[in-house]
């Protein structure tokens, strides 16, 4: 019986089953933001793997039925909550409305998520490989 040209003999078949993700594997594991620091996209994409995963603990959810719209919603008070504690200037009458900053993290979360999976364009890809460590401001 001849090995298969695609995997190395000896390795276990991937299934879908499989435990992390592929987006955990592309921006590293969930956690907290960083104190004192104005969240990057990263950080903010962290936050979410976070969230996703206490929502499986908590709830007993399927992380899966989680959207990005829905991580966005909860992800904001939390981002504007971290750009209060890193730095005064950012306070209310200079940071945008919640609404954009939601806007913001989705998109950015959808081309991410399109990136992970192999469905990205050339042009998109590029763009979350140079933004992915830039400021959410």
């Amino acid at each position: 019986m001849m090995a298969s040209p695609c995997k190395p003999s000896g390795s276990r078949p991937a299934t879908r089953q499989s435990s992390g993700s592929k987006l955990a594997a592309f921006v590293g594991g969930g956690r907290e933001f960083a104190v004192s620091e104005v969240p990057t996209y990263r950080g903010v994409m962290k936050r979410g793997i976070l969230l996703q995963e206490l929502s499986g603990i908590r709830e007993g959810v399927d992380k899966r039925w989680y959207p990005v719209r829905d991580i966005a919603k909860d992800l904001t008070p939390m981002v504007l909550a971290q750009w209060n504690k890193s730095s005064a200037q950012l306070a209310p009458p200079v940071v945008v409305i919640d609404r954009s900053v939601t806007r913001r993290i989705d998109n950015f979360g959808k081309k991410v998520s399109e990136v992970v999976r192999d469905r990205a364009t050339k042009k998109k890809r590029e763009f979350v490989e140079k933004n992915m460590d830039s400021c959410l401001t």
